[in-house]
């Protein structure tokens, strides 16, 4: 007696399902280490623009208070400006940059501060520098920017 063989049975073999799942298994995890690859870039680059914006906007005020005062006076992490007798000032408490204004009304300005520096060059001429850093001390995830800019006093 003859056996005939078939070969078109349809199925799967226990090695071939074995092998499907495998290679399955490593396209998928290899997706999934890009996924997690560009979420944490992605986190990075957004910590990157918020420092960069409180450093930028608080900066930004300062300039543009600056523009009608008479003069200043600088100390460590503060600053004064002054017209006659209303004056702003800005200071560095903690890692908060404090404004206050002529109203003596005291607001945050900027978070994540690390330093805040005013340095003379005149009588109504100073540089201004503003270094933030968000999550300070972790390796992977620490960002930093800092803006320097040069401030004159046109009054």
């Amino acid at each position: 007696m003859r056996k005939i063989i078939r070969f078109d049975q349809a199925g799967l073999t226990l090695v071939e399902l074995v092998i499907g799942i495998s290679l399955a298994s490593v396209v998928m995890s290899a997706i999934a280490i890009f996924i997690v690859g560009n979420i944490r870039f992605s986190n990075t680059a957004q910590d990157e623009i918020i420092i960069q914006e409180q450093v930028r906007r608080a900066m930004q005020v300062i300039v543009d208070l600056s523009m009608d005062k008479e003069s200043y006076v600088a100390s460590s992490n503060q600053l004064v400006l002054k017209k006659g007798t209303k004056q702003v000032t800005f200071k560095l408490e903690g890692n908060d940059l404090k404004f206050t204004n002529e109203s003596n009304q005291s607001e945050t300005l900027a978070k994540n501060i690390e330093s805040f520096k005013v340095t003379d060059k005149g009588s109504k001429f100073f540089n201004v520098t503003i270094k933030g850093i968000k999550n300070k001390g972790n390796k992977k995830k620490e960002v930093s920017f800092e803006l320097t800019n040069e401030v004159f006093l046109r009054n």
